[in-house]
């Protein structure tokens, strides 16, 4: 019988109900059978549906209006293969069915770090950060002349022209979302003090560092990163906008951890202080897929915490500064 799946979703909301539909599943099950794969478990977290596939494999799945991004994933993950300092999952298969992409990868060993941060020693946490940036500095070093970028998602031809748009409409963006109007009103002014990077050095982008997506191992040495996988949303785009999404997702808040991160990455001491802070408050601010109204449910400020720059002072610390606690969904 040929496999057959839904429909494509028309929202974000359908899409995340889609992981769940007993017929992706059905599918995913007949076709994990004619690939000679382990049956199909699905992971708790991803907005695609993603299966582990027996012990070995990942089955990622593509709904039709998403399928350009398997091709641009599984292209990508061919391009990056044994040129990074840890593991990025190596592609077994790929093809489409009934409409919808799949590519099956390889399953990179270890946890993610999300299900063992809290376990973390400090200077596991602190070692874990620094590997971190010390991956993000290779992968930014890649040469990208060697990339295909018509598959990157979100391509970005003129970065100084998407960072102009994205500025123009920044304020209203983040408005519709729901924010606070007296965050919205300091926006504008935020952005013209933030000395954004020029566009002189465009890297390759992972631009979703977070928990999830690094995979860490234990030694007799300590916790250490394993491998960092979901290449779907990458880009080029200059350096600093990469490290908006860490300071919410993966060190929030954590001055210990952030600083390790960032001097691992290659920065300089002398490098780390308010400017920074801002530059990188501002790219969470002009990010494709901010919300300034759900960040800050993310990870909640004081109530004396009133300006931009206070906030990127909080989330972005540098100095001795514990990790926010707060809701992390």
């Amino acid at each position: 019988m040929p496999i057959r799946f839904p429909e494509t979703p028309s929202s974000a909301n359908e899409l995340k109900e889609l992981r769940t539909d007993p017929r992706v599943a059905a599918g995913a099950t007949a076709l994990c059978h004619d690939l000679g794969l382990g049956h199909p478990t699905l992971f708790a977290a991803g907005s695609l549906p993603v299966f582990a596939a027996g012990d070995a494999h990942v089955l990622k799945l593509y709904p039709p209006a998403y399928a350009h991004e398997g091709v641009h994933e599984q292209n990508l993950l061919a391009h990056l293969q044994g040129k990074l300092p840890f593991a990025t999952p190596g592609v077994v298969s790929a093809g489409e069915v009934d409409g919808w992409r799949y590519v099956v990868m390889e399953r990179i060993a270890g946890a993610p770090l999300d299900t063992v941060w809290r376990s973390l020693s400090p200077t596991d946490r602190v070692r874990v950060a620094a590997d971190v940036g010390r991956w993000l500095a290779a992968l930014h070093a890649l040469d990208t002349r060697a990339i295909d970028t018509t598959a990157l998602k979100s391509a970005v031809s003129d970065w100084p022209q998407f960072i102009r748009d994205q500025a123009a409409r920044c304020a209203a963006a983040h408005q519709s979302k729901g924010l606070a109007a007296a965050w919205v009103a300091q926006i504008p002014s935020f952005l013209d003090r933030a000395c954004l990077a020029p566009a002189d050095r465009v890297a390759l982008l992972h631009t979703e560092i977070m928990r999830t997506h690094v995979f860490v191992r234990q030694d007799a040495s300590g916790w250490s990163p394993s491998g960092i996988i979901d290449f779907e949303p990458a880009m080029l785009g200059v350096p600093d906008y990469e490290f908006a999404s860490i300071g919410i997702f993966l060190t929030c808040g954590s001055g210990p951890a952030l600083r390790a991160l960032l001097l691992g990455y290659g920065y300089r001491d002398s490098d780390l202080g308010l400017p920074l802070q801002r530059r990188l408050m501002a790219y969470l601010l002009l990010h494709r897929y901010s919300n300034l109204r759900w960040c800050l449910e993310r990870l909640p400020v004081p109530r004396d915490v009133a300006t931009l720059d206070a906030v990127a002072a909080r989330w972005y610390a540098l100095g001795d500064e514990p990790e926010i606690e707060g809701p992390r969904s």
